[in-house]
């Protein structure tokens, strides 16, 4: 998250010095490349706690996205769950 954070403000930067605009070609491509692993990440964790992924959708309906997020920051289940064994961390 950090890192994600970090280039998205160093790209938007640079957008607002080449382009004149915050929403430039970099910040914008950035954006669309870091979505496909934030989502993994985001549907792993959501295995974690022995929720199905398509939790994720939730967050397109207003007012409902609330509860993906509440979710995540849950306490993972301890030991296996029918998406597979738990960590040894």
């Amino acid at each position: 998250m950090l890192f994600q954070t970090l280039l998205t403000i160093g790209l938007t930067i640079v957008d607002l010095f080449v382009f004149g605009v915050p929403d430039g070609i970099f910040s914008v491509f950035a954006s669309l490349t870091l979505l496909l692993p934030g989502v993994a990440v985001t549907v792993r964790r959501l295995h974690d706690i022995d929720f199905s992924g398509w939790w994720l959708l939730l967050l397109a309906v207003p007012f409902a996205g609330i509860a993906p997020i509440i979710m995540i920051c849950l306490r993972g289940t301890a030991g296996a769950n029918r998406f597979g064994p738990g960590s040894t961390a």
